[in-house]
């Protein structure tokens, strides 16, 4: 599902999302929300696809814990628009609910 992410590969990426999937936006992003589904799911990568002209997602765990799985990442993104930054490192915490 992560490489299906990095490489924009929308079948691919569909193929690992359940339709009743919530995604709910990082709290400081600019225009928060919850994507509902394999639609909403498509529509919250499409807002990191646009933001970044090239990115990774590495998983570095997947922890179970009552009814969430907690994947620890690390992303390594380059940034659209002139001029562009370097690469850099950042760890963020997603969590799923089972």
């Amino acid at each position: 599902m992560y490489a299906a992410f990095a490489h924009r590969d929308e079948a691919a990426l569909l193929a690992h999302v359940d339709p009743a999937m919530r995604v709910h936006d990082r709290p400081h992003h600019p225009d928060a929300a919850v994507y509902v589904g394999q639609d909403g799911f498509l529509r919250f990568a499409q807002t990191d696809w646009a933001a970044f002209d090239e990115f990774s997602y590495e998983p570095q765990d997947f922890i179970a814990r009552e009814a969430y799985v907690i994947v620890p990442i690390t992303q390594r993104w380059h940034e659209s628009g002139p001029p562009p930054l370097s690469a850099r490192d950042s760890r963020e915490l997603v969590t799923a609910e089972l």
